[in-house]
């Protein structure tokens, strides 16, 4: 600024004014484009033009609902029976309710989630229900005690005292009374018993052997011919209900043996059922050639097989 003061010295003021004036407009314009080009020089001297990065988008965390815990429903089982304690004959009612299983089973058979059965047995006996379901398996048992029937007192029988005769009142002409004569008590006699058929086979007593079978019930036999032996070819005739069969001795058997298996349906497995057993002509001629034995079946799992039923000649 001194140097133009020097230089302008003896020059008109307003000429100086001027050149001052156009002097500030310049340094104005000239200010701007040295700032631009202070920073246009980086990029020129590196000699290309530098990218500048696109920014990434962070996503944003997904929210992952929490799993709800359902718990698994334990097997609950109500196994019931309406009278715990019978005598022999009687019958009683198992009862079941059973939630949650997937399945239920009263000892081998498999039976439904509600239900009841009537049962008849002979001895004391325990059930057992077994449920299975998904946290596992769970048992229940009931136990009906049999008892004996308690026996009948048979009254004693009192003898009626007989009558005595009084003798007649004496009128005026006192006669002797008749004595009356008792009659006789006639000694009773025993029935003459009426013969049994001297049949040609006969069972021989104790011989039938009894086993639990809880898939029963079977039967098997044998039949015994001249000196004791094993025969073959005896037909043996099987029946209970409307239900027939005739085996042949030693067919499909061992010598003198005989089978059956009537199948019995679930519920029969648990049921009062007698069945027959006779020696025949053959299994087209029914004709009896021994007495009707007879088999008392009340359940399998405690009598469900028969075996050594015997039949022997008798003649």
């Amino acid at each position: 600024m001194e140097i133009i003061k020097r230089n302008l010295r003896g020059v008109p003021i307003a000429i100086v004014m001027s050149i001052l004036i156009m002097m500030s407009i310049l340094a104005c314009s000239v200010a701007p484009l040295m700032l631009a080009s202070s920073l246009v020089a980086p990029v020129v001297g590196i000699g290309s033009p530098t990218e500048i990065p696109t920014p990434t988008r962070t996503p944003k965390p997904t929210f992952t609902p929490t799993a709800t815990y359902t718990p698994t429903p334990d097997v609950r089982i109500d196994f019931r029976v309406d009278s715990a304690q019978i005598v022999a004959g009687e019958t009683t009612v198992l009862r079941w309710d059973v939630e949650n299983a997937e399945t239920l089973t009263l000892g081998d058979d498999p039976v439904d989630l509600h239900g009841t059965r009537e049962v008849q047995p002979r001895l004391t006996r325990t059930w057992t229900l077994r449920a299975t379901g998904p946290t596992g398996s769970v048992e229940r048992q009931v136990t009906v005690v049999v008892e004996e029937p308690t026996p009948t007192p048979t009254p004693a029988v009192t003898d009626t005292p007989t009558a005595t005769p009084v003798p007649p009142t004496p009128t005026r002409r006192p006669a002797a009374p008749t004595p009356t004569r008792r009659p006789a008590t006639p000694t009773p006699r025993r029935p003459t018993p009426t013969p049994a058929p001297n049949w040609e086979f006969v069972y021989i007593d104790n011989s039938i052997r009894t086993f639990g079978d809880c898939g029963g019930p079977h039967f098997h036999g044998v039949v015994l011919g001249q000196g004791g032996a094993p025969t073959n070819g005896i037909a043996v005739r099987f029946w209970f209900y409307s239900v027939e069969d005739c085996k042949v001795s030693g067919v499909g058997e061992a010598t003198g043996g005989w089978g059956f298996n009537p199948g019995l349906a679930g519920p029969l497995k648990h049921t009062h059922i007698e069945f027959y057993l006779q020696v025949v002509n053959s299994c087209a001629d029914l004709t009896p050639r021994s007495d009707v034995f007879t088999v008392v079946f009340d359940e399998a799992c405690e009598a469900g097989r028969f075996e050594n039923i015997t039949f022997r000649y008798n003649w």
